[in-house]
């Protein structure tokens, strides 16, 4: 922002995780260049539409666009913001000679109707030619030329792309599914500046697996529980979608070349502070938290004492590899 400042800018090409932490910490800051900004790229991935809005509001002169893709495909879609403010819960519609297509989680051969939620795949000029070293593991992401994303989501009748989430991030609770961004963009309102997520950790009374749970960062704490939040947030999502819990750490893990916030990493942190901190959260959490592939234990294939396991558990915590 700075330098937008200081070097009289008027273009803008930012990521959709740095531009959240732009609108988090700067937002009256980017106010001022209001007139000032005449392009503003967004790429590429998904930006909430409470923040589409936003970025409008604070620039109704400027051509914003947001663009989806990935490392092995990028700028599959397009989208103006300010001339479809009818499809800002979209992520676009597909460019020039990019397809994308929906298909079924079980079977990423058979493609969706329009509204059906499932695997994005993408085809087309802007797919790479594979993994370096690497084809094998290409191949199995590539069917006839349709390359699987790992993204869920469903396209409209007019072909614009909603975005659901990653398939990785999805919460399983008790066999009912719940998409994260969903889950944000309703805590959204309730806490308009500052940085969370949603993720999952294990259900605490044992009977659904897994629920969904937000993280905030301690300066975002005061005065927020899980009681507040359930309540704001009854008449926006379904009961099994509301987050279990509300857990405080010191930051939130991100990926250093991005800045995008770590959702499989969120739970296992905070463990690891309570941990350092002098709690016990317990072997089981902990279990649960490095993941029973990591412990095979856990599914009843060695038999190990529960001593063992806990000694195992804090050498490998020790070591950073929990």
């Amino acid at each position: 922002v700075e330098a937008l400042e200081a070097d009289n800018c008027n273009r803008l090409s930012v990521a959709v995780s740095g531009l959240r932490l732009i609108l988090d910490q700067e937002r009256e800051a980017l106010r001022r260049l209001s007139g000032r900004i005449t392009h503003l790229e967004l790429g590429t991935g998904h930006l909430p539409q409470a923040d589409c809005e936003l970025l409008t509001d604070l620039f109704p002169e400027a051509t914003c666009f947001l663009t989806y893709g990935l490392t092995e495909a990028i700028r599959c879609s397009f989208l103006d913001l300010s001339r479809r403010s009818d499809k800002l819960h979209t992520v676009g519609q597909p460019v020039a000679e990019t397809a994308l297509r929906i298909v079924d989680t079980d079977d990423p051969a058979r493609p969706l109707a329009p509204g059906q939620s499932g695997l994005i795949q993408v085809a087309g000029n802007n797919l790479a030619s594979g993994y370096h070293d690497l084809q094998e593991s290409w191949n199995q992401r590539v069917t006839e030329g349709w390359f699987t994303t790992g993204d869920l989501g469903h396209l409209d009748g007019e072909g614009f792309l909603v975005y659901e989430g990653r398939l990785d991030d999805m919460i399983n609770v008790g066999g009912l599914k719940v998409a994260p961004i969903e889950v944000e963009a309703a805590v959204r309102p309730l806490l308009p500046e500052g940085e969370f997520a949603i993720a999952t950790m294990p259900d605490r009374a044992g009977i659904e697996g897994e629920v969904p749970a937000l993280f905030l960062t301690r300066a975002m704490a005061p005065g927020i529980t899980v009681e507040r939040l359930r309540v704001g947030l009854k008449d926006r999502l379904p009961g099994f979608k509301l987050p279990r819990a509300v857990l405080v750490l010191d930051r939130l893990p991100k990926t250093p070349a991005t800045g995008k916030i770590i959702r499989g990493q969120l739970y296992r942190s905070w463990l690891e502070q309570k941990w350092r901190g002098g709690e016990n959260p317990g072997l089981l959490a902990r279990l649960r938290a490095a993941g029973t592939r990591r412990w095979p234990a856990v599914a009843g294939r060695l038999d190990l004492t529960r001593a063992r396991l806990a000694r195992q558990l804090e050498e490998s915590g020790k070591s950073g590899t929990a």
